[in-house]
Protein backbone atom coordinates (compact mmCIF):
# COMPACT_ATOMS: atom_id res chain seq x y z
CA UNK A 1 0.00 0.00 0.00
CA UNK A 2 1.09 3.06 1.07
CA UNK A 3 5.12 1.55 1.51
CA UNK A 4 4.98 0.43 -2.04
CA UNK A 5 4.11 4.40 -2.76
CA UNK A 6 6.70 5.77 -0.96
CA UNK A 7 9.16 3.54 -1.96
CA UNK A 8 8.69 4.24 -5.56
CA UNK A 9 8.77 7.86 -4.91
CA UNK A 10 11.90 7.43 -2.72
CA UNK A 11 13.77 5.46 -4.99
CA UNK A 12 12.11 5.92 -8.26
CA UNK A 13 15.51 5.54 -10.48
CA UNK A 14 16.84 2.69 -8.16
CA UNK A 15 14.43 0.28 -6.65
CA UNK A 16 17.09 -0.93 -3.85
CA UNK A 17 17.53 2.18 -2.81
CA UNK A 18 14.40 2.25 -2.19
CA UNK A 19 13.93 -0.78 -0.04
CA UNK A 20 16.73 -0.08 1.48
CA UNK A 21 15.53 3.34 2.81
CA UNK A 22 12.32 1.35 3.72
CA UNK A 23 13.66 -0.90 5.91
CA UNK A 24 16.45 1.86 7.66
CA UNK A 25 15.62 4.07 10.95
CA UNK A 26 16.21 6.91 8.08
CA UNK A 27 12.29 6.32 7.65
CA UNK A 28 10.47 6.07 10.86
CA UNK A 29 6.92 4.17 10.86
CA UNK A 30 5.72 7.86 12.13
CA UNK A 31 7.19 9.50 9.51
CA UNK A 32 5.70 6.66 6.83
CA UNK A 33 2.28 7.57 8.56
CA UNK A 34 2.84 11.21 8.29
CA UNK A 35 3.17 10.74 4.36
CA UNK A 36 0.62 8.53 3.97
CA UNK A 37 -1.70 11.07 5.77
CA UNK A 38 -0.28 13.79 4.11
CA UNK A 39 -1.31 12.19 0.63
CA UNK A 40 -5.06 10.94 1.63
CA UNK A 41 -4.98 14.75 2.59
CA UNK A 42 -4.14 15.95 -0.69
CA UNK A 43 -6.27 13.61 -2.54
CA UNK A 44 -9.15 14.59 -0.65
CA UNK A 45 -8.88 18.40 -0.92
CA UNK A 46 -8.28 17.58 -4.17
CA UNK A 47 -11.66 15.91 -4.75
CA UNK A 48 -13.21 18.87 -2.46
CA UNK A 49 -11.85 21.20 -5.29
CA UNK A 50 -13.06 19.59 -8.13
CA UNK A 51 -16.72 18.87 -6.34
CA UNK A 52 -16.68 22.60 -6.57
CA UNK A 53 -15.03 23.24 -3.25
CA UNK A 54 -17.01 20.57 -1.23
CA UNK A 55 -16.17 21.93 2.73
CA UNK A 56 -16.46 18.36 4.03
CA UNK A 57 -13.88 17.11 1.27
CA UNK A 58 -11.72 20.37 1.92
CA UNK A 59 -11.91 20.26 5.61
CA UNK A 60 -11.23 16.76 5.97
CA UNK A 61 -7.99 16.72 3.54
CA UNK A 62 -7.22 20.07 5.72
CA UNK A 63 -7.05 17.79 9.37
CA UNK A 64 -5.13 15.07 7.00
CA UNK A 65 -2.74 16.76 5.69
CA UNK A 66 -1.85 19.29 9.31
CA UNK A 67 -1.71 15.67 11.41
CA UNK A 68 -0.08 13.97 7.90
CA UNK A 69 2.83 16.93 8.61
CA UNK A 70 3.73 16.72 12.25
CA UNK A 71 3.64 12.96 12.20
CA UNK A 72 6.41 13.41 9.13
CA UNK A 73 7.88 15.90 10.86
CA UNK A 74 7.58 15.36 14.51
CA UNK A 75 5.72 17.35 17.42
CA UNK A 76 8.18 19.14 18.54
CA UNK A 77 10.35 20.28 15.29
CA UNK A 78 6.29 21.17 14.46
CA UNK A 79 5.48 23.29 17.05
CA UNK A 80 9.02 25.12 17.45
CA UNK A 81 8.32 26.16 14.03
CA UNK A 82 4.70 27.48 14.07
CA UNK A 83 4.93 29.06 17.62
CA UNK A 84 7.65 31.07 16.46
CA UNK A 85 7.08 35.01 17.76
CA UNK A 86 8.04 35.96 14.03
CA UNK A 87 6.16 33.41 12.53
CA UNK A 88 2.70 34.19 14.61
CA UNK A 89 0.76 35.96 11.96
CA UNK A 90 1.19 33.37 9.51
CA UNK A 91 0.50 30.67 12.08
CA UNK A 92 -2.98 32.13 12.92
CA UNK A 93 -3.84 33.41 9.54
CA UNK A 94 -3.73 29.56 8.46
CA UNK A 95 -5.63 28.21 11.53
CA UNK A 96 -8.12 31.11 10.66
CA UNK A 97 -8.69 29.77 7.35
CA UNK A 98 -8.83 26.01 8.78
CA UNK A 99 -11.16 27.00 10.64
CA UNK A 100 -13.32 29.17 8.50
CA UNK A 101 -13.13 25.72 6.03
CA UNK A 102 -14.51 23.84 9.15
CA UNK A 103 -17.19 26.11 9.12
CA UNK A 104 -18.64 25.89 6.23
CA UNK A 105 -16.97 28.86 4.11
CA UNK A 106 -14.48 26.75 1.86
CA UNK A 107 -13.82 29.48 -0.74
CA UNK A 108 -12.97 32.10 1.62
CA UNK A 109 -11.25 29.64 4.08
CA UNK A 110 -9.06 28.03 0.87
CA UNK A 111 -8.05 31.66 0.10
CA UNK A 112 -7.29 32.52 3.68
CA UNK A 113 -5.45 29.48 3.87
CA UNK A 114 -2.66 30.00 0.92
CA UNK A 115 -2.27 33.64 2.52
CA UNK A 116 -1.26 32.63 5.99
CA UNK A 117 1.11 29.14 4.04
CA UNK A 118 2.47 32.27 2.35
CA UNK A 119 2.83 34.29 5.07
CA UNK A 120 4.63 31.19 6.90
CA UNK A 121 7.06 30.55 3.85
CA UNK A 122 7.48 33.71 2.26
CA UNK A 123 10.88 33.26 3.32
CA UNK A 124 11.73 30.02 1.99
CA UNK A 125 10.29 31.04 -1.71
CA UNK A 126 13.73 32.30 -2.97
CA UNK A 127 15.77 29.12 -2.37
CA UNK A 128 12.76 27.40 -3.70
CA UNK A 129 13.21 29.02 -7.02
CA UNK A 130 16.95 28.40 -7.31
CA UNK A 131 16.33 24.74 -6.23
CA UNK A 132 14.19 24.55 -9.44
CA UNK A 133 16.42 26.60 -11.67
CA UNK A 134 19.05 23.87 -11.11
CA UNK A 135 16.82 20.83 -11.91
CA UNK A 136 18.72 19.18 -15.05
CA UNK A 137 15.55 18.90 -16.75
CA UNK A 138 13.05 20.78 -16.00
CA UNK A 139 15.18 23.70 -14.93
CA UNK A 140 16.13 25.31 -18.25
CA UNK A 141 12.52 24.90 -19.38
CA UNK A 142 11.12 27.09 -16.22
CA UNK A 143 13.96 29.73 -15.64
CA UNK A 144 12.95 32.13 -18.28
CA UNK A 145 9.35 32.12 -16.52
CA UNK A 146 10.84 32.68 -13.34
CA UNK A 147 12.92 35.08 -14.33
CA UNK A 148 10.26 37.27 -16.41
Amino acid sequence: GSEAAFAAAAGAMNPEMAKQMMKSSLVSQPRKIGFGLIAVGFILSFLGFMLFFNRTLIGTGNLFMVSGVVMAVGWKKSKDFMCQWQRARGTSIFLFGVFLVLRGMARIGVLVELFGILNLFGNFIPSLVSLIKKLPVVGPLIAPILEA
